[in-house]
Order: structure tokens, then C-alpha cells, then sequence
């Protein structure tokens, strides 16, 4: 867990071609229970490749997208480069640089496991105007319920260098208690799939941090593992990984 900012400096490519976005029907769920409303400026806190920023600016938001690493924020400057409500800033979350009551919305998409800290909560509060929203948001894959979720978990499980320490599911009810309050806070949820061939499994992987690397020495084997859960459970040429997309949001205390 230590410098967070740099441990996705090895990973932008396969982030970045490999990552799921973020449904369309997510967005406009948080519109209709008046989570957002159309004319908010939106701060993105790690905004990564921009592959968040990307779902908010394509609705209309000027986006803020806040990016320590500068790998990923080159990236993402790309990756947003047809999207001119997208401006990128070198902050972090708890020196954002961004002005005080600036901000109608704060979202922290794959990214608030990375940063949760008092004095990121503070900043927050201090860039929000009053009444702004504080979304987090994962894509959550799901784990169970089918064979090629269950036994890829496990695989991961195996492989992976430090998988429960930063696995984003450690943080539920009583984290976000504390942040917002209880009974402060609502989820909203709705249902993302991305459909991968091998390849993409492959960069998928390699795309996490707590996953090893082609430099690994146990590259070559997990790769092999992976062929053959891939030609297992794969249908047309492709798997379908499932997930919970998933935003919990409220008014910071």
C-alpha cells in the first residue's frame, strides 16, 4: 500500500484498453433519485485514464479529473482528447489544488480504497459547495454465481501479490457511517458486463496492481492457468465478466 500513487505506473496501457467503463444507466439512475443534476461541475478525485470522467463529460458535466501519476494522467489526457469538458489537474486527493466551494459533485470512481483518509475527507468538504455530493464508485465484479466468476476469483486468489490488502470490498456500512453519517447515505446500482477474449482477459489482469507482471517469474504459469479457465467457460471466442457497478453517495458530515 505504500506510494499508491505509483503503483499503476507499469499498468496505464492495459488500463486504459482494458478496464470497463461505466454504464450509461448508472448515470442516469443518479439523475432520476436527483443525486446529480445536469448543470453540476463534477471533480473526478483519481480520475486515472478518465475512463469515469469520460461518462460524465459525454452527458454534458464539466469535468475536473484530478490525477497524481502522471502516466495515467497523459493517458487520460488522450483518452479524453475529443472531450473538450474535460480538464486535468496533477492534484491528489487530499491537495487537490481545485478551489474552495467550487464543485457541485465529488466522485472517486475505482479509486477511494487507494485514499481514505481524514484529510481526504476534509478537502472534500472544503472544494464541495454546500449540499454538494460525494459519490464513490466501483465497478464490483462479481465473484459467485456462475463457474467462470467463481473459479477466476480463485485463480486470482492464488496469483495474486497483495489482493486482500487493497481489494476495494473491505469498505461497507461502517466506512461509509463514518464518512457520511448513518442513515446519511444511499447506494445505487446497476448492472455492467464486459464481454473479453483472451487477450483482453490477459491485459484485464495485467491492468491490476496486485497482480503479477510479465516480469514475474510466475507469469508463464498463471498465463497458462488462465487458457485453460478461458477455453473452459468461453463462448463464441469470449468470456463475459460480470459485475455490480455500484455508487454510494450522500452529503459529507
Amino acid at each position: 500500500m505504500s506510494n499508491t500513487t505509483e503503483r499503476f505506473s507499469g499498468r496505464v496501457a492495459n488500463y486504459v484498453k482494458w478496464r470497463p467503463g461505466y454504464p450509461q444507466a448508472l448515470y442516469e439512475a443518479l439523475l432520476k433519485n436527483n443525486t446529480l443534476a445536469t448543470t453540476d461541475v463534477i471533480a473526478d478525485i483519481g480520475a486515472g485514464t478518465g475512463i469515469s470522467a469520460a461518462l460524465f463529460a459525454q452527458n454534458g458535466h464539466h469535468v475536473i479529473a484530478v490525477e497524481p501519476n502522471e502516466p495515467m494522467r497523459m493517458a487520460g489526457i488522450e483518452f479524453t482528447a475529443t472531450l473538450p469538458l474535460v480538464s486535468w489537474h496533477p492534484g491528489t486527493a487530499h491537495q487537490t489544488g481545485l478551489d474552495t466551494q467550487s464543485i457541485n459533485a465529488v466522485v472517486a470512481a475505482q479509486a477511494w480504497h487507494w485514499f481514505d483518509t481524514p484529510e481526504t475527507a476534509a478537502e472534500f468538504r472544503r472544494i464541495l459547495k454546500p449540499g454538494g455530493q460525494t459519490l464513490l464508485i466501483w465497478n464490483d465484479r462479481i465473484t459467485h454465481g456462475d463457474g467462470f466468476s467463481e473459479v477466476y476469483e480463485d485463480a486470482l486468489r492464488y496469483f495474486a501479490i497483495d489482493y486482500a490488502k487493497v481489494d476495494h470490498k473491505q469498505f461497507g456500512e461502517a466506512s461509509f457511517n463514518k464518512l457520511w453519517g448513518e442513515g446519511r447515505w444511499r447506494e445505487t446500482t446497476t448492472e455492467n458486463v464486459q464481454l473479453l477474449t483472451f487477450e483482453g482477459l490477459i491485459g484485464r489482469v495485467l491492468s491490476s496492481s496486485y497482480m503479477p507482471d510479465e516480469t514475474h517469474p510466475e507469469f508463464e504459469f498463471m498465463r497458462s492457468v488462465l487458457k485453460k479457465i478461458f477455453l473452459r467457460y468461453q463462448e463464441n471466442g469470449t468470456i463475459a465478466m460480470r459485475y455490480h457497478c455500484r455508487a454510494f453517495h450522500g452529503i459529507l458530515n
